[in-house]
């Protein structure tokens, strides 16, 4: 699993302080404003042609899709209509059978399934190396305060002072979940793509998980079935938002699930 102005790197903030407990992680202050990755000179997700399924079901069907620089995209339908197969295909994980996928900018993505072997440790060790190859000057402190912070505001915090070296298999699903979407979003790609993010969410924290999608720049896919949390989510490069349950479909799943049929659409605004 895997926002973007140009901001100077903040400063070194003052530390957090947490309560003693053994192989517990100490973690600076959050910066008022995180640095954000350096994005290409045009950020955007094209599908041109592309049609898969598994073996004699096709799922997608011959999908053209434009996603440009800005746009929040709600992709919805229902379940085994291709909306989780139209991610991995973004982000390269499987291949179309026919057609062809070009995303122009680094991705970051909350997978359905979160890698099971991983900890909290080890996912904050991996964000730091990836803000200093993506050239934050920090040795990745502030990704490690964004990933911090996220944890704690999706109610997983407790594990970096009390279970930074349990795996995500250890967790319960939700636990799990709620690890990989907090760190999907410190990440600062300016291509995110989210699989069910409000799953086993609370209501703040969907309140909080709509405001840093809100203020986060670059593209943002989400599949979703909470259609109220969509209806906020889905606008366009200007801020214009439209509900799912009645916009136009403006781009792409143009040949769709022939189980879903017209119904599975992408949304943008």
């Amino acid at each position: 699993m895997q926002h973007i102005s140009d901001p100077s790197s903040p400063a070194h903030p003052a530390a957090l302080t947490h309560p003693a407990a053994p192989g517990a992680l100490t973690h600076p202050a959050a910066p008022a404003h995180p640095a954000q990755s350096l994005r290409p000179a045009a950020v955007h997700v094209t599908a041109s042609g592309v049609s898969h399924g598994y073996g004699d079901r096709l799922l997608l069907d011959v999908v053209d899709l434009v996603i440009a620089d800005g746009e929040r995209i709600a992709v919805v339908g229902e379940n085994g209509a291709g909306k989780s197969t139209l991610l991995r295909l973004l982000t390269g994980q499987e291949r179309p059978d026919s057609g062809s996928v070009a995303v122009h900018g680094r991705v970051s993505r909350l997978a359905q399934t979160p890698d099971g072997a991983a900890t909290i440790r080890g996912l904050l060790a991996s964000a730091e190396a990836r803000a200093t190859a993506d050239g934050e000057d920090d040795g990745g402190t502030a990704a490690r305060v964004r990933a911090v912070v996220a944890l704690e505001r999706l109610g997983v915090g407790e594990l970096t002072r009390t279970g930074a070296d349990r795996t995500l298999a250890s967790l319960s699903g939700g636990e799990a979940e709620r690890v990989g979407l907090a760190f999907a979003l410190a990440d600062t790609a300016p291509i995110l793509l989210l699989d069910e993010p409000t799953n086993h969410l609370d209501a703040d924290a969907v309140a909080w998980l709509e405001a840093e999608l809100a203020s986060r720049a670059g593209i943002v896919v989400a599949v979703s079935h909470d259609r109220d949390f969509l209806s906020r989510f889905a606008r366009d490069p200007r801020g214009r938002r439209r509900s799912p349950h009645g916009a136009p479909v403006r781009r792409g799943l143009r040949g769709l699930s022939r189980r879903e049929g017209p119904r599975a659409a992408c949304v943008g605004a």
